[in-house]
């Protein structure tokens, strides 16, 4: 059928007759259900520039529409890198100090968790005069110079640390 023919059309027992543009354009006023493969109508390889830095983040992803001069990723560049190194390593120098503090505040407890003791076996001995605590009372006496020695070695490395700090040359494991 050729533009400006007629059809006609029966619907409901009524004959309609219309031309073939009048067809064509009420069909497209329907929606139409159509299957298929879209594909665009251009694409474009992206080149990441290395020496711009590294890729630090992707605002679109595969598929996406995008328009001219609309951004697709951003860099990272080496002094943003630097600066956050930097902070790592001061949070790193940091947590270090606060551990090796709470390991000197345990050892100081045991430490006076022990002496307490040992004076608790003196005090007893001194009320009672039982031999029997002298051997208890030696054993106290060592593990109380054994603490008192790992509580300053403890303060020793909380110093340590503070000091690597100040210098910024690592934590203080090194």
């Amino acid at each position: 059928m050729q533009p400006g023919q007629n059809q006609s059309v029966v619907v409901n027992n009524k004959v309609d007759s219309k031309t073939v543009q009048e067809a064509v354009d009420e069909a497209k006023k329907k929606s139409l259900v159509l299957s298929g493969e879209v594909a665009p109508n251009n694409s474009s390889k992206v080149k990441i520039d290395p020496s711009k830095g590294e890729v630090k983040e992707v605002f679109v992803k595969n598929g996406d529409t995008v328009t001219q001069g609309q951004p697709l990723f951003s860099y990272v560049t080496s002094q943003e890198l630097t600066a956050q190194s930097a902070q790592y390593d001061a949070q790193a120098k940091s947590n270090s100090i606060s551990t090796a503090q709470s390991n000197a505040s345990i050892k100081w407890e045991t430490y006076n968790r022990k002496l307490a003791h040992l004076n608790s076996l003196r005090e007893k001995y001194n009320a009672n005069n039982d031999e029997s605590l002298l051997e208890q009372i030696k054993s106290a006496e060592d593990e109380v110079a054994q603490s008192l020695s790992d509580a300053n070695s403890a303060d020793n490395e909380v110093k340590k640390c503070s000091d690597r700090s100040r210098k910024s040359s690592g934590n203080c494991s090194n």
